[in-house]
């Protein structure tokens, strides 16, 4: 088995899990990855879960990670995902998959958002793009059951999340859900939504970047039709003002605290 190490220690956990599931005695395990993120923790998540592990010497500023499974000690062992945490101040509980941002507790920005959601009209479409584990759409559905609801993410542990997370808490409303897993809003028709809001990353892996959010204005203002609104939340510091007033003409900022702001723009002809 060749495995290139994840950044997320959640999301390794839960592979070696998987692993273990699947291996045998004569089973090899070699994992790669840049020297400074193989450390004693990640070779414990190793021995913990799957066998016992050592890293090579450094070549190249990499190393690799040679484990022999303990094929008896995982038969009966567990798989720990997804997580299930009780969304603060509801009565609901957000299911997260292990490779799922903010696994174990409301995000601020979220937070702040959730404070700030548009009151919706009946029948209407409404995209939550970058969707993560659903908590957006759960409060949406919960405030407005007559919408109709689309969740997408670029992961599908994302979408699987905000599908078991509306799921198991207001399973009688999905029937208005499609979950999607795409590449922003590839997918998506032009002149198909109402709303479309969005809680952007800015980071990819280790790297801070804005063409993400981007791509996702970008696709926003093709799905939206004429009227058709998009909202965001983002930190402060990050400029989307300025870029969502180019590509769209106008922005006008709803709420602001110390850290995050909430922006809203209209499609317009």
């Amino acid at each position: 088995m060749l495995l290139k190490l994840p950044n997320n220690h959640s999301y390794l956990k839960y592979i070696l899990q998987q692993l273990a599931q699947v291996v045998t005695a004569n089973t090899i395990v070699l994992a790669a990855a840049k020297a400074k993120d193989i450390n004693k923790n990640v070779l414990a998540l190793f021995t913990e879960h799957l066998g016992p592990a050592n890293a090579s010497l450094a070549v190249k500023k990499c190393r690799v990670i040679s484990c022999t499974p303990n094929v008896q000690a995982n038969e009966t062992a567990p798989i720990g995902f997804p997580l299930r945490w009780p969304l603060e101040n509801s009565n609901y509980t957000v299911v997260n998959h292990a490779n799922v941002f903010s696994r174990e507790k409301l995000d601020q920005g979220a937070r702040f958002f959730l404070q700030h959601l548009p009151s919706l009209q009946d029948g209407q479409t409404v995209v939550d793009l970058g969707c993560g584990n659903g908590v957006l759409s759960l409060q949406l559905l919960a405030q407005s059951k007559d919408i109709n609801l689309i969740c997408t993410d670029e992961s599908y542990m994302a979408v699987e999340s905000a599908k078991q997370t509306l799921s198991e808490n207001l399973p009688h409303e999905t029937a208005r859900c499609l979950f999607v897993a795409d590449d922003c809003l590839s997918l998506q028709g032009d002149k198909t939504a109402d709303y479309v809001l969005c809680n952007p990353p800015f980071h990819q892996q280790h790297a801070v970047t804005s063409h993400i959010a981007s791509q996702m204005f970008y696709d926003a203002k093709r799905v939206l039709k004429q009227g058709g609104k998009l909202r965001i939340v983002a930190n402060r510091h990050l400029g989307y003002a300025d870029t969502l007033k180019r590509m769209f003409g106008n922005c006008r900022q709803l709420a602001a605290d110390a850290k995050f702001i909430i922006l809203e723009v209209i499609k317009r002809s």
